[in-house]
């Protein structure tokens, strides 16, 4: 039963173990599904990010050349314009002009003359020498998001930005010009549509700013899913990869008249990139792993020492007890052979007769006490053998409340027998119970004090048969009830050792009743007494509850 119990808990042990691995992996497959879904998501973003700075870029650089081209005239006009307007004046003149910066530079100026009324009335001429279009040219500069410098309330300043203005809200101007624009795009080759330098610049300048590795690959598809192939390629364009192992997106997401070119962006050391961002969960789990592991290993051989530990005693008890039989055998020859009239004359039998039954009662003692840390080794080994009959429970506890009745009336004593006329029968070894049942009896004498009031009850209820033993002893504290069927377990007494015994006697009760799924309990109230309840396994608990 004991070995039974020690495999039962190692397997416990070892399922405990493997349940703590799977929890672990299952946890940490769960925070890795997080992770590799927010590395998702950034990189969705990222290439989001990147397409639209592309396609701002793109349609910069196009505008840009068009504007140098076509908006002179009409940026000239427009100056002159907002100028006249801003000082209030009906005599504007425009001239161009050429300064030298150097030796070998030139740029081209415009000179604006007007004359407007100061606040005398006096007539003020003003003149301004600007830039051509040079803050047009600024505005289409990359970055160029930047506030207004401290003089930007002057003249020139102030006639900048109405002119950017007026020449971007005049639509038909500017619907001209992106007509232009389009066909100038609409036949152009990969080569020259697609800038690949530019692209992987723009790619790791932006991942750069994301949680994502630094190591990239990525490729260009037409719309009919073809990786495109350059002749100048940049060194992280693989027209190889692998689709599924990419995130995507349109690269002109706006543009809806030239074909679908879409951008693949891989990361070849992903998973490694995703596991380095849960190194500090993994290394915590890692480590509550191995301590938990280490913990139930020891445990495990705790229990593999205590049980060798238990299985040297068992045989030590065992060998033990069987040593003591022989000279316990030979006293008792003895004394018999001393008590005999042809070995002792009379007259010295009459002088050596009160040590002789002295011998005899201690010998005797000592024997029982030797059978009773037999049997306790016998049962923790779980070899005791049972032979198992029908037994009339009614009978056998007459008959053991006739055998103590003697003893406790010799001790001035009550004992108080109840048995039901109701037959109960069950199938065990006589012999076991009744030496279980015995020990009940034999520990109520023992701690009865002076006044011993035992009460032998078999009864019925609510149809389930009852055997309960009580008495109205010394009782036992309550931290102690849980410990009283512990091996070699006394309650302890103080200083006070009237009470003889090993602490085996309730041991081998509780394990005769649990070989056979009887229920024993108990109640104590201390000063008061004990109650010690076994539910039995009674052979006609059908025909009764029917």
């Amino acid at each position: 039963m004991r070995k039974n119990r020690i495999n039962i808990t190692v397997v416990l042990l070892a399922l405990a173990i493997i349940s703590l691995f799977l929890i672990q992996g299952y946890q940490t497959s769960q925070i890795y599904d997080r992770n590799y879904t927010q590395f998702k998501l950034n990189r969705s973003s990222s290439l989001e990010r990147i397409a639209i700075r592309h396609e701002k870029t793109e349609d910069i650089r196009k505008y840009m050349n068009l504007m140098k081209n076509d908006f002179r005239e009409e940026y000239k006009k427009t100056l002159k314009s907002e100028f006249k307007s801003l000082i209030k004046s009906n005599e504007i003149s425009l001239k161009d002009t050429s300064i030298f910066i150097s030796k070998n530079k030139e740029t081209t100026h415009f000179i604006l003359e007007g004359i407007t009324k100061d606040s005398l009335e006096n007539d003020l001429k003003i003149k301004l020498i600007i830039p051509e279009i040079t803050k047009v040219q600024q505005l289409f500069k990359k970055n160029e998001n930047k506030e207004l410098s401290p003089d930007s309330l002057t003249i020139e300043n102030k006639l900048d930005q109405l002119i950017l203005q007026k020449l971007f809200t005049k639509a038909k101007f500017v619907n001209d010009a992106m007509y232009r624009a389009f066909n100038q795009s609409k036949a152009l080759e990969y080569e020259k549509r697609i800038n690949l330098l530019f692209i992987d610049s723009l790619i790791k300048s932006e991942i750069s700013n994301d949680n994502l590795p630094k190591k990239y690959q990525f490729m260009i598809v037409n719309e009919k899913g073809k990786p495109i192939k350059f002749k100048n390629q940049a060194k992280n364009y693989n027209s190889k990869l692998l689709k599924a192992d990419c995130g995507k997106t349109l690269l002109f997401p706006n543009n809806l008249l030239d074909e679908k070119l879409y951008l693949y962006l891989s990361f070849p050391n992903e998973n490694l990139f995703v596991f380095e961002g849960m190194k500090t969960s993994l290394y915590i789990t890692f480590l509550l792993v191995i301590l938990v592991g280490i913990a139930l290993f020891s445990m495990y051989k705790t229990i593999l020492l205590q049980r060798n530990f238990s299985e040297l005693r068992n045989d030590f008890i065992s060998n033990m007890t069987h040593e003591f039989k022989t000279p316990i055998s030979t006293i008792k020859l003895a004394c018999e052979a001393l008590s005999d009239d042809d070995v002792v004359e009379k007259k010295d039998k009459e002088t050596l007769a009160p040590y002789l039954n002295m011998i005899h009662l201690e010998n005797k003692r000592l024997s029982t006490l030797v059978d009773s840390i037999l049997k306790s080794a016998v049962m923790l080994k779980g070899e005791v053998k049972y032979e198992n009959q029908e037994v009339c429970m009614n009978e056998l506890v007459e008959e053991i409340s006739e055998k103590f009745e003697f003893r406790i009336k010799s001790l001035n004593g009550k004992l108080k027998v109840n048995i039901t006329d109701t037959p109960v029968y069950s199938i065990c070894d006589k012999l076991h119970i009744s030496n279980a049942i015995s020990n009940l009896i034999d520990n109520a004498i023992k701690y009865s004090a002076d006044n011993i009031e035992i009460e032998i009850s078999l009864f019925h209820i609510k149809k389930q048969a009852i055997l309960a033993i009580t008495d109205k002893g010394i009782g036992i504290k309550e931290e102690y009830l849980t410990k009283i069927f512990d091996n070699l377990f006394r309650v302890p007494t103080g200083n006070v050792h009237n009470v003889k015994g090993f602490g085996l006697g309730l041991n081998y009760a509780k394990g005769v009743f649990d070989y056979y799924g009887w229920k024993i309990s108990v109640n104590s109230t201390f000063q008061k007494g004990t109650s010690f309840r076994i539910l039995i396994k009674n052979k006609n608990d059908d025909e009764l509850r029917n």
